[in-house]
């Protein structure tokens, strides 16, 4: 071998809005940083490509305090993207290898605007909910194993709803919980399996609501976004959540049957009916699963219990 001299010294490379550049990674503790500006808060998309078959890259998005706010892997060689509402300020995009190098091939970094209703990171928390107009379809992405995403809405009158998730490309586990007012007061939650389309029927009272967006188990997809869905239902016999206390329970009436949904091993559902006179009274409770039991108990408006029964 011959021995050339160093490396020159790499600056940061400046990148607006609706410009691509490109770049190399030349050795494992190489690295490469983008930076550029918000003047406002937007969504924006970061598309990052390869050029070649080897080299494997990791992608953190940082604050102008060097906080991390966003970050991806593209270690399969194909475009890869950072897509979500950021707050005003300067942001770099640092580029470094994970774990295969390739000097001789190139990568560009593109910066767009996108008009699409997206997360906004940082969403953690409950607090930090990204607000949803559930008129549009919102997107997210999990950056990593514990990473949670947040949604708020807001429903001023009880409507039924069908909640739809979709993820093309995933094959991984994700898990949907639905919180009324706060993230104390869980309602709903269902479980999305190797990333299939899933759907949720569900029928809400007025009031705020919370959807969380984790990954179920530990093998996490931080390279496909995630779509939300709300709309109306065309199942219209549904329980309102929430209708896990007495004070709450569903009314129910002869001949109009209702449809419910044990979520998890805590949740209970009541439903609740007059009678003005004293008389005999037939309930009739039909599992759709012969996979779970359920305990039906008929209680008073105390909540005394009155009768138990078992369905197998």
């Amino acid at each position: 071998y011959k021995n050339l001299g160093s490396l020159p010294d790499k600056s940061i490379v400046p990148i607006a809005l609706g410009e691509s550049k490109s770049g190399t990674l030349n050795h494992l503790t190489d690295q490469t940083e983008f930076t550029f500006t918000l003047a406002q808060e937007q969504g924006i998309k970061i598309l990052f490509t390869p050029s070649g078959d080897i080299a494997k890259y990791h992608l953190v998005l940082l604050d102008s305090n060097q906080i991390v706010v966003d970050q991806v892997d593209c270690i399969n060689q194909r475009p890869v993207a950072l897509e979500a509402v950021y707050g005003t300020g300067r942001y770099t995009l640092r580029v470094t290898p994970a774990g295969a190098v390739d000097a001789l091939s190139s990568f560009t970094v593109q910066l767009m605007a996108t008009n699409s209703q997206l997360e906004r990171e940082p969403n953690d928390q409950y607090n930090q909910a990204t607000p949803w107009n559930v008129a549009n379809p919102i997107t997210g992405r999990l950056a990593g194993n514990t990473d949670k995403d947040f949604f708020t809405f807001l429903l001023e009158s009880p409507r039924y709803l069908e909640l739809s998730f979709t993820s093309p490309g995933s094959d991984k586990n994700f898990y949907l919980t639905l919180y009324k007012d706060s993230d104390q007061n869980e309602i709903d939650g269902v479980t999305v399996t190797n990333g299939q389309n899933t759907s949720l029927h569900m029928g809400l009272g007025m009031g705020r609501y919370y959807l969380k967006v984790r990954v179920n188990g530990t093998d996490v997809d931080s390279t496909h976004p995630y779509t939300l869905t709300l709309k109306d239902s065309t199942q219209t016999n549904l329980e309102i959540e929430s209708n896990n206390t007495i004070k709450v329970a569903n009314a129910i009436e002869k001949g109009a049957p209702k449809k419910g949904r044990i979520y998890s091993s805590t949740d209970k559902d009541y439903f609740g009916f007059h009678l003005p006179t004293e008389g005999l009274v037939t309930i009739r409770f039909a599992p759709s699963s012969t996979l779970e039991s359920y305990t039906i108990s008929l209680v008073n408006e105390n909540d005394t219990l009155l009768e138990t029964a078992t369905s197998n």
